[in-house]
């Protein structure tokens, strides 16, 4: 898919802009877009739509939210890097996604294929990065970082069930949000409309 931040002083030009740089992107094929600003949404999609002639549909609205200060919490176990053999725990963690968002499960064969094409990807993609939370020798919790000059997209967050409610997964993401900001970035992520306000995120010191 493809993403698209904007703030609050995006010109006409700037849409056009961003326009056509979608436009080259989706190159006449079928992809997502999603656009983190609803009121400038509709005004971009219209102009790609003039140059490319391509239709647009709305598929899914998102809560969007930012952090511009660090969250002081107090520190719970090691913020980390996935260590050189890491494959059965990003296992573990994929298997916990699928079955949180999309009620799936998948063997642990294959949990662990999809973590090694993460592996790859981490390796590939220079922008891509994944942090864990390791307290008592085993990993509790996983966040998955896209970093650009400005912005660093949490994408993927998850803590495993049996450590949940113990405040792991808060002190991850206000970790990696500080580091981010300490980098110049400011920290996004978005969740689904439909589930209204989500009140870890703004516990973590994001606003929406």
């Amino acid at each position: 898919g493809i993403w698209v931040f904007t703030n609050d002083k995006i010109t006409e030009t700037s849409k056009k802009e961003a326009a056509q740089a979608i436009s080259e992107l989706l190159d006449g094929g079928k992809r997502k877009i999603r656009i983190c600003a609803r009121e400038k949404s509709e005004d971009i999609l219209f102009f790609v739509n003039e140059i490319t002639g391509l239709e647009y549909s709305p598929y899914f609205t998102f809560n969007t939210y930012a952090c511009f200060e660090k969250n002081e919490v107090t520190p719970k176990g090691e913020v980390t890097v996935p260590p050189r053999r890491c494959v059965k725990d990003l296992a573990e963690f994929i298997r916990q996604i699928l079955k949180d968002t999309e009620n799936v499960d998948i063997s642990k064969k294959d949990a662990r294929k999809a973590a090694r094409r993460e592996i790859k990807a981490i390796k590939k993609i220079k922008n891509l990065f994944i942090f864990l939370l390791k307290d008592e020798k085993k990993f509790v919790s996983m966040l998955r970082i896209n970093k650009s000059k400005k912005y660093a997209l949490i994408n993927t967050f998850v803590t495993k069930r049996k450590h949940r409610g113990k405040g792991y997964g808060l002190a991850l993401v206000s970790a990696v949000s500080a580091m981010m900001l300490d980098e110049g970035r400011i920290p996004v992520l978005y969740t689904d409309k439909k589930d209204g306000p989500n009140a870890f995120y703004l516990k973590a010191g994001y606003e929406k």
